[in-house]
């Protein structure tokens, strides 16, 4: 089987992707093309365009792939070269709405391998139209799992299709901060004053404490899917969503610098966005944007120490069977 070089790959606007030369690992096999909605093959020789047409412009070290008409949800570019197969699609789903909606696929691991096209993660859909839950559909995604509390599905509801056959999972995980269901509700009512690093440890480990059934079964429910993609959503889709895909990766395999830097993507997609969304909220209740930006981010030191914890109190849950790559 042809060697798989990793690409990096970005939608830099709705009609263009661009590829770099960045370290990200990228893995797909043939039988697995069919899951993008469209594909440019390029070979030494030839470009071969599926079902869209492309313009192609070379820089430094990014090359630009222009199309037509506006991309679909996802596009995947393959070059071959002799022995060799280059691979790159975007790892975020650019939809209106949505900013942390992305593929957490596509990572070789020591027991297996995560496919790209089977497992997305996002914030709530609330927002979804109708026509973007029929490119949810074009996707494959068969199962949807939500991880919300009722306050929050209730001020924000996820309204499936009439008609839909998506399976819709609810699983209530609750995440506290030092108490409060509503951290940025407790720092408007200065019954906290801020939010810190420590305090979403402490949230993180709150969850392993009070919900492992839970994320137990969010896991099962990902990994047994047989009839397609699943894709599993919280609010802001950074935390409890976050544990969710980590520990679907650690199992396979994934080594733990992927992991980290897969989970950290949430610090790119949703968090500048979000400090962007609240700036009238946090002037209009005085509030310093720095005193609660840890809650509004994915900080690393709280998963780790979630993960930590899992391996030490169930370590079944973590690692089927352990293995030193994986090791926190």
């Amino acid at each position: 089987m042809p060697t798989m070089t990793p690409l990096a790959a970005s939608v830099t606007s709705p009609n263009s992707i661009a590829l770099s030369s960045a370290s990200l690992e990228i893995h797909l096999d043939r039988t697995q093309l069919g899951r993008f909605s469209n594909l440019v093959k390029i070979t030494p020789k030839e470009m071969e365009t599926l079902d869209i047409k492309w313009s192609i412009t070379h820089g430094p070290s990014v090359t630009t792939f222009e199309s037509e008409e506006p991309l679909p949800a996802r596009v995947g570019v393959l070059i071959e070269s002799n022995d060799k197969v280059l691979v790159a699609t975007p790892r975020r789903i650019p939809l209106e709405g949505l900013t942390n909606f992305r593929d957490f696929g596509g990572y070789k691991g020591i027991r297996r391998d995560l496919r790209w096209g089977l497992h997305y993660r996002s914030e709530n859909l609330s927002s979804l139209t109708s026509s973007q839950w029929g490119l949810l559909r074009e996707m494959g995604i068969t199962r949807v799992i939500d991880l919300r509390n009722p306050l929050e599905k209730e001020l924000q509801p996820t309204t499936l299709e009439e008609g839909s056959e998506l399976e819709l999972f609810e699983i209530e995980i609750n995440g506290r901060i030092k108490g409060y269901d509503d951290g940025l509700l407790a720092v408007t009512k200065r019954e906290i004053t801020q939010i810190t690093e420590d305090d979403m440890v402490h949230m993180y480990l709150d969850i392993v404490e009070n919900h492992l059934d839970d994320l137990a079964l969010a896991v099962s429910l990902v990994e047994s899917n047989s009839t397609g993609a699943t894709l599993v959503h919280c609010t802001a889709g950074k935390d409890r969503t976050g544990l969710v895909a980590a520990l679907i990766q650690i199992r396979a395999g994934v080594p733990m610098l992927g992991i980290q830097e897969d989970y950290l993507l949430s610090n790119l997609y949703r968090t500048p966005y979000r400090l962007r969304q609240l700036k009238p909220f946090f002037e209009q209740h005085q509030i310093a944007p720095l005193s609660v930006k840890p809650f509004l981010s994915a900080p690393w030191k709280a998963m780790k120490s979630a993960l930590e914890e899992l391996d030490r109190s169930h370590p079944q849950l973590l690692n089927p069977t352990k293995a030193e790559d994986c090791t926190l």
